[in-house]
C-alpha cells in the first residue's frame, strides 16, 4: 500500500486553523482529517457531518474498518500520540491511510497544531509536509481572553510554540500561512499552499465552499455552521487597552525576527 501525502498544520489555538482547514480541504485531491489528535482526547466530539461522535458516522466508521483490516486497533484505542517512534509512525500509517483510501484523497490534513505532534512527525518515518500557522500574538491573546485565559500564559505559550517550529523548521522545506492575509485574500493564500503541495489551484475550489461534504473532526464552532462569509476578526484593535497592547508586543517579541531586539533574543534561543 502506498502511504497518503500528510500534511500537518503547526501553529498556536485561535489562530485560524479550521478556517485554513476548511479551505485547503475543498481541492479535489484534499481530504481534512481535522485535528486527529481528538480521536483520543475527545472521542465524543461532533464531526463536521453531523454525526454526534465518530462512532456514528458512516465514513469514520469505514475508516476504524480499514484500520482494523490493515492489523491495527480501533480508531481511538491505540495512542496516536505515541511517545515511541516505532508505535507513532504505526499507527499513524494506518490512520492516514485509511482515511487516504476512504475519501478516495492522495493528500490527508491534520490541523491537530500541537508541536508535540510536529515533533513526532519530523522523528517518524513518515513524510509530512508542514504548514506554519501564524497569527498576529494579540489576536490569539484576546480569542483566550475571552475563554478565561491570561495574557501572560497565553503569550508564553505563543513564543513556546512558534519559536519552536521555527526552528524545528529551520532547515526542512515548509510554508508560512498568516491568518491575517488568508482572511483578507483566501484565494491567493490557498493557491499558495495548494502550490506548495504541488497541486494546481481548482477555479472553482472556493465556490460554494461550505457545502463540501465534510468530516473534519475537532475545530472550532464555525466547522458547524453555513455562512460563507469570511471576516478578518480583528476586535482587539478596539478592545484592548493601549497597555494590554503593549504587554503582548513586548512578551511576544522574539517571535519577529525582523525586529532588532526580535533578531537578538532568536540569535539567543538558537545560539
Amino acid at each position: 500500500m502506498t502511504d497518503p501525502r500528510i500534511v500537518y498544520v503547526v501553529g498556536c489555538g485561535h489562530s485560524g486553523s479550521t478556517l485554513l482547514d476548511m479551505l485547503v480541504s475543498t481541492h479535489s485531491r484534499i481530504f481534512s482529517a481535522g485535528e486527529a489528535k481528538m480521536f483520543r482526547r475527545q472521542p465524543d466530539t461532533v464531526c463536521t457531518c453531523g454525526a454526534e461522535r465518530w462512532q456514528s458516522c458512516p465514513f469514520w466508521k469505514s475508516v476504524d474498518e480499514r484500520m482494523r483490516a490493515d492489523g491495527g486497533p480501533s480508531l481511538g484505542h491505540e495512542d496516536i500520540e505515541a511517545d515511541d517512534r516505532d508505535g507513532f509512525s504505526g499507527y499513524n500509517r494506518r490512520f492516514f491511510r485509511a482515511v487516504s483510501e476512504e475519501s478516495g484523497c492522495p493528500v490527508v490534513l491534520d490541523s491537530s497544531k500541537d508541536f508535540s505532534r510536529l515533533k513526532s512527525f519530523l522523528n517518524s518515518d513518515l513524510r509530512v509536509d508542514v504548514i506554519h500557522l501564524i497569527r498576529d500574538p494579540r489576536g490569539v491573546a484576546f480569542s483566550g481572553l475571552r475563554k478565561g485565559r491570561h495574557i501572560r500564559g497565553v503569550s508564553k505559550k505563543y513564543v513556546r510554540t512558534h519559536v519552536s517550529a521555527a526552528r524545528a523548521l529551520l532547515d526542512l522545506p515548509h510554508i508560512e500561512v498568516r491568518y491575517e492575509d488568508l482572511a483578507r485574500d483566501p484565494e491567493r493564500e490557498v493557491a499558495r499552499v495548494v502550490g506548495f503541495l504541488g497541486l494546481e489551484f481548482e477555479s472553482d475550489q472556493l465556490a460554494g465552499w461550505r457545502r463540501v461534504e465534510r468530516h473534519n473532526f475537532g475545530g472550532n464552532r464555525m466547522r458547524l455552521d453555513d455562512n460563507e462569509t469570511i471576516k478578518l476578526d480583528e476586535a482587539w484593535r478596539s478592545e484592548f487597552s493601549g497597555w494590554q497592547r503593549f504587554s503582548i508586543w513586548a512578551r511576544t517579541l522574539p517571535t519577529r525576527p525582523r525586529s532588532r531586539l526580535g533578531l537578538a533574543l532568536m540569535r539567543r534561543l538558537f545560539g
